[in-house]
This record gives C-alpha cells, structure tokens and sequence, in this order.
C-alpha cells in the first residue's frame, strides 16, 4: 500500500477553540492521535482542555473527562462553555481501572476527544497498595506506555 492512500493519514482535526493555537497546530488537535501538553503547575493546562471539551461539544462531539486528580469542578466548567450533561467523565482511583474505563470508552465512540487530566494523577494499583516508604520506579510510565500502545489503534479507527 502506497502511504498516500493509507486510511489513517488525515482524520481531521478538534478546535482548541483558540483560532492562533489552532492555527500553529495545523487546523487543532488531529483526530485519531494522541497529543500531550506539558507544563509547569497552573499555567492553564486544564483550563485549555476544558476549552477544547466546550469546543468540541459546539461540533457535535462525544467528550470524555477522566480526572485523576478529583479537582473537575461543574460550576467551572459551565463557566468554560461546557455542557456537563452531555460530557462524560471517569474519575477512578487506580490508574488500571481508569484506563480500562478509558479504553471500554473509546471503543463505543466515533469522532470524539478523551482528555487525561493529568498524568501524574494516576495512581498505579502496586504503588496503592504499598506503604509511603516503599519505591515503585516507573510504575506510572510502564502503565502510560501500554496503555498509549492499547489505545492507538482504537483511536486510529474511531
């Protein structure tokens, strides 16, 4: 197969709803992949997430919210344009759980933005389940990395 007749090259893309961001990123966020912001604590990574959720209800999309840090507040996300009652949301304790809901998710919805707020909330089982002293090095990229492998292909055709 030629690349230029793969599936999979260009599925669109979903509004940041910031028309200078959407334009630095080629149109926003690209549909079927999986893309990661980063940045120091409260420099606004939640709140442009919560833009793109209201941004992509507007078009009609399926939205997932899975908040790991139990920091999602209505009120707030109201005020982000969000309509809560058609947005779904995971907020799990253990990170094997909530990838699992995340993925049972995905499977079932077409066209649609899963936000992962924030990585470094998940709490793997191993580490729960041992006490403050003990080390678990590299629980949460081990279970982030098989997860991103699960994950890809399933966003790739949804």
């Amino acid at each position: 197969m030629k690349a230029s007749s793969s599936q999979y090259s260009n599925q669109g893309h979903i509004s940041t709803g910031l028309s200078s961001l959407d334009n630095l990123l080629g149109g926003g966020i690209a549909l079927g992949k999986i893309t990661e912001f980063a940045g120091s604590y409260s420099t606004g990574k939640s709140t442009l997430v919560l833009q793109m959720i209201a941004s992509s209800q507007k078009h009609k999309h399926d939205t997932l919210y899975v908040d790991t840090e139990y920091s999602f507040t209505i009120p707030y996300a109201e005020k982000m344009g969000i309509d809560c009652s058609k947005m779904d949301i995971i907020q799990e304790r253990l990170a094997e759980d909530m990838l699992d809901s995340v993925e049972e998710w995905a499977t079932n919805h077409k066209r649609s933005l899963i936000v992962l707020d924030s990585v470094g909330g998940i709490l793997p089982r191993e580490e729960a389940e041992k006490s403050s002293e003990s080390r678990s090095i590299g629980l949460q990229a081990r279970i982030i990395s098989s997860f991103c492998r699960k994950i890809i292909g399933i966003l790739a055709e949804n």
